[in-house]
Protein backbone atom coordinates (compact mmCIF):
# COMPACT_ATOMS: atom_id res chain seq x y z
CA UNK A 1 0.00 0.00 0.00
CA UNK A 2 1.37 3.48 -1.06
CA UNK A 3 0.11 6.49 0.80
CA UNK A 4 0.88 10.07 -0.56
CA UNK A 5 0.47 12.00 2.28
CA UNK A 6 0.66 15.60 3.47
CA UNK A 7 2.58 16.75 6.32
CA UNK A 8 2.80 20.19 7.56
CA UNK A 9 5.61 21.43 9.77
CA UNK A 10 5.45 24.76 11.46
CA UNK A 11 8.11 27.71 10.74
CA UNK A 12 11.59 27.35 12.65
CA UNK A 13 10.56 30.56 14.40
CA UNK A 14 7.52 29.02 16.20
CA UNK A 15 9.33 25.88 17.29
CA UNK A 16 12.47 28.30 18.65
CA UNK A 17 9.82 30.18 20.32
CA UNK A 18 7.93 27.67 21.83
CA UNK A 19 10.98 25.86 22.84
CA UNK A 20 12.49 28.98 24.17
CA UNK A 21 9.19 29.69 26.18
CA UNK A 22 9.10 25.58 28.23
CA UNK A 23 12.62 26.07 29.06
CA UNK A 24 11.84 29.52 30.52
CA UNK A 25 8.98 27.86 32.66
CA UNK A 26 11.11 25.16 33.84
CA UNK A 27 13.84 27.40 35.05
CA UNK A 28 11.36 29.29 36.87
CA UNK A 29 9.30 25.89 38.47
CA UNK A 30 13.03 24.68 39.55
CA UNK A 31 13.57 27.78 41.38
CA UNK A 32 10.52 28.21 43.29
CA UNK A 33 11.19 24.52 44.02
CA UNK A 34 14.26 25.07 45.40
CA UNK A 35 13.38 28.48 47.21
CA UNK A 36 10.95 26.15 48.68
CA UNK A 37 12.73 22.87 49.84
CA UNK A 38 16.24 24.33 49.69
CA UNK A 39 16.27 26.69 53.30
CA UNK A 40 15.86 26.11 56.46
CA UNK A 41 16.10 29.62 57.61
CA UNK A 42 18.81 31.77 58.54
CA UNK A 43 20.84 31.05 55.37
CA UNK A 44 21.27 27.14 56.23
CA UNK A 45 20.79 25.11 53.42
CA UNK A 46 20.51 21.20 52.72
CA UNK A 47 24.04 21.09 51.43
CA UNK A 48 27.52 21.32 52.55
CA UNK A 49 28.67 24.87 53.91
CA UNK A 50 32.08 24.04 53.98
CA UNK A 51 34.62 21.32 53.36
CA UNK A 52 37.94 20.74 54.59
CA UNK A 53 39.99 17.48 53.46
CA UNK A 54 44.08 16.97 54.74
CA UNK A 55 46.38 13.93 54.10
CA UNK A 56 49.31 12.56 55.21
CA UNK A 57 50.66 9.71 53.45
CA UNK A 58 53.52 7.66 55.80
CA UNK A 59 53.87 9.99 58.51
CA UNK A 60 54.60 7.57 61.42
CA UNK A 61 53.42 9.11 65.15
CA UNK A 62 54.66 7.48 68.20
CA UNK A 63 52.71 10.23 70.56
CA UNK A 64 51.14 8.11 73.56
CA UNK A 65 49.12 11.46 74.96
CA UNK A 66 48.92 14.53 72.60
CA UNK A 67 48.08 16.11 69.74
CA UNK A 68 48.51 13.54 65.90
CA UNK A 69 47.17 15.51 63.41
CA UNK A 70 45.15 19.45 62.87
CA UNK A 71 43.82 21.68 61.02
CA UNK A 72 41.77 25.35 60.84
CA UNK A 73 38.72 25.69 59.61
CA UNK A 74 36.50 29.07 59.03
CA UNK A 75 33.18 28.18 59.74
CA UNK A 76 30.56 30.74 57.68
CA UNK A 77 27.18 30.49 60.04
CA UNK A 78 26.40 30.28 63.49
CA UNK A 79 23.64 27.56 63.27
CA UNK A 80 25.78 24.83 61.89
CA UNK A 81 27.16 21.66 63.03
CA UNK A 82 30.69 20.29 62.19
CA UNK A 83 31.33 16.86 60.47
CA UNK A 84 34.26 15.18 61.73
CA UNK A 85 35.96 12.27 60.21
CA UNK A 86 39.61 10.76 61.29
CA UNK A 87 40.92 7.62 59.40
CA UNK A 88 44.20 6.28 60.47
CA UNK A 89 45.85 2.83 61.22
CA UNK A 90 46.06 2.61 64.99
CA UNK A 91 47.25 0.06 67.60
CA UNK A 92 48.73 0.06 71.19
CA UNK A 93 51.80 -2.33 71.72
CA UNK A 94 54.16 -3.66 74.43
CA UNK A 95 51.92 -3.23 77.44
CA UNK A 96 48.23 -3.78 78.85
CA UNK A 97 46.71 -0.75 78.79
CA UNK A 98 44.42 0.88 76.13
CA UNK A 99 44.36 4.24 74.72
CA UNK A 100 41.56 6.54 73.21
CA UNK A 101 41.95 8.66 70.18
CA UNK A 102 39.38 11.53 69.96
CA UNK A 103 38.39 15.22 68.39
CA UNK A 104 38.68 18.40 70.34
CA UNK A 105 37.97 21.91 68.64
CA UNK A 106 39.62 25.04 69.84
CA UNK A 107 41.18 22.64 72.55
CA UNK A 108 38.16 21.67 74.17
CA UNK A 109 36.12 18.31 73.75
CA UNK A 110 33.20 17.47 71.96
CA UNK A 111 30.40 17.66 74.25
CA UNK A 112 26.68 17.98 72.58
CA UNK A 113 25.38 15.57 70.88
CA UNK A 114 28.11 13.24 72.65
CA UNK A 115 31.97 12.96 72.81
CA UNK A 116 33.54 11.55 69.62
CA UNK A 117 36.59 8.83 70.37
CA UNK A 118 37.37 5.49 70.15
CA UNK A 119 38.91 3.45 72.01
CA UNK A 120 41.93 0.37 71.48
CA UNK A 121 43.23 -2.03 73.95
CA UNK A 122 45.03 -5.41 72.06
CA UNK A 123 46.98 -6.45 75.13
CA UNK A 124 50.59 -7.44 75.99
CA UNK A 125 51.68 -9.44 72.51
CA UNK A 126 50.12 -7.57 69.81
CA UNK A 127 51.82 -5.61 67.29
CA UNK A 128 49.01 -5.26 64.84
CA UNK A 129 47.92 -2.18 63.50
CA UNK A 130 44.50 -2.09 62.71
CA UNK A 131 42.79 0.48 60.24
CA UNK A 132 40.35 3.09 61.79
CA UNK A 133 37.99 5.38 61.45
CA UNK A 134 36.62 7.94 64.17
CA UNK A 135 33.78 9.62 62.98
CA UNK A 136 30.55 11.80 64.22
CA UNK A 137 28.99 15.08 64.20
CA UNK A 138 29.71 18.20 67.06
CA UNK A 139 27.80 20.84 67.31
CA UNK A 140 29.08 21.92 70.84
CA UNK A 141 31.99 22.03 73.26
CA UNK A 142 32.31 22.47 77.09
CA UNK A 143 32.91 26.37 76.15
CA UNK A 144 29.56 26.56 74.07
CA UNK A 145 28.18 26.00 70.72
CA UNK A 146 30.94 26.28 67.85
CA UNK A 147 29.95 29.36 66.71
CA UNK A 148 30.92 31.69 63.26
CA UNK A 149 34.64 32.39 63.09
CA UNK A 150 37.81 30.48 62.95
CA UNK A 151 38.35 27.07 64.55
CA UNK A 152 41.45 24.85 64.91
CA UNK A 153 40.05 20.80 64.78
CA UNK A 154 42.65 17.91 66.28
CA UNK A 155 42.80 14.67 66.88
CA UNK A 156 44.23 13.36 69.37
CA UNK A 157 45.85 10.07 71.46
CA UNK A 158 45.78 9.66 75.39
CA UNK A 159 46.61 6.30 77.73
CA UNK A 160 43.10 5.56 79.52
CA UNK A 161 45.42 4.17 82.30
CA UNK A 162 48.70 3.08 82.41
CA UNK A 163 51.69 3.60 80.48
CA UNK A 164 50.12 2.54 77.17
CA UNK A 165 52.25 2.81 74.05
CA UNK A 166 50.19 4.44 71.38
CA UNK A 167 51.14 4.29 67.71
CA UNK A 168 49.35 6.10 64.95
CA UNK A 169 49.57 6.44 60.95
CA UNK A 170 52.03 3.48 60.36
CA UNK A 171 52.77 3.17 56.48
CA UNK A 172 49.60 4.24 55.35
CA UNK A 173 47.43 7.34 54.12
CA UNK A 174 46.05 9.20 56.48
CA UNK A 175 43.24 11.57 56.55
CA UNK A 176 41.37 14.40 58.32
CA UNK A 177 37.96 15.65 56.90
CA UNK A 178 35.46 18.19 58.31
CA UNK A 179 32.48 19.82 56.68
CA UNK A 180 30.27 22.58 58.02
CA UNK A 181 26.33 21.38 57.53
CA UNK A 182 22.72 22.16 58.44
CA UNK A 183 21.93 20.32 61.40
CA UNK A 184 19.62 16.93 61.17
CA UNK A 185 17.23 18.17 63.92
Amino acid sequence: MLCFCSMHFPSTHNNLSTLQSLQSDATNKINALEDKTQYLGDGCNLKTIGYKYHVEHDMEDETNNGKIASITFKKKLNQTILGLSYASNIRVHNVDSPSRWYFQIDGQECSRPAKLDIALHQGIVNNRMQPSVLKGVCQATSAGNIGQGQHTISVHVQAIYGNSDAHSKWGSTSTLELQEMCPPF
